[in-house]
């Protein structure tokens, strides 16, 4: 029989189900089995025998699970490149975020490659702008609009205006 033990175990599963079902004190078998009295508690404390699993539960994100929803319908909807959509992110939803974590993202959501949104062509389409005299934003429908954002200008360069 073959045991997957974590590499730094101090106990085997015999060892862990003799700890569950003894009525001996924890110092006792912590010193029978040469290993600490919390190491003892814990197992007494268990259902199984076998290691728990050592991987992360929750992912450690940059980007809280509101923030990650209005870069996705960004990237849905506007169909931005990911340079795009990190000078968007960066200015306007997580300063500190990086390409790489903005990337990662994406692909967990299915959405990194660019062939494989749909943005909608036509009037369905939007553009963001900025006016730099009154720093507010605005969108309009694509083909209607100024241009002024680089970061759109992959969407219709012909309405670029510089």
């Amino acid at each position: 029989m073959h045991l997957r033990l974590h590499k730094n175990a101090t106990t085997t599963p015999r060892i862990r189900a003799e700890i569950q079902v003894s009525k001996e004190p924890m110092r006792v078998l912590a010193q029978r089995f040469g290993v600490s009295v919390s190491t003892i508690a814990r197992w007494k404390k268990r259902a199984s025998v076998h290691d728990a699993s050592h991987t992360p539960h929750r992912l450690q994100t940059t980007l809280t699970p509101a923030q990650e929803s209005i870069v996705l319908v960004l990237r849905k909807s506007l169909g931005l490149s990911l340079d795009d959509l990190l000078a968007v992110v960066r200015e306007f939803i997580h300063p500190t975020v990086s390409r790489a974590a903005l990337h990662r993202m994406l692909k967990r959501h299915g959405v990194s490659a660019r062939e494989a949104l749909s943005v909608a062509s036509g009037p369905s389409s939007f553009r963001v702008e900025h006016n730099t005299h009154n720093d507010s934003w605005s969108s309009s429908p694509v083909g209607m609009c100024a241009g002024r954002w680089p970061a759109c200008a992959h969407v219709h360069e012909a309405c670029l205006i510089r």
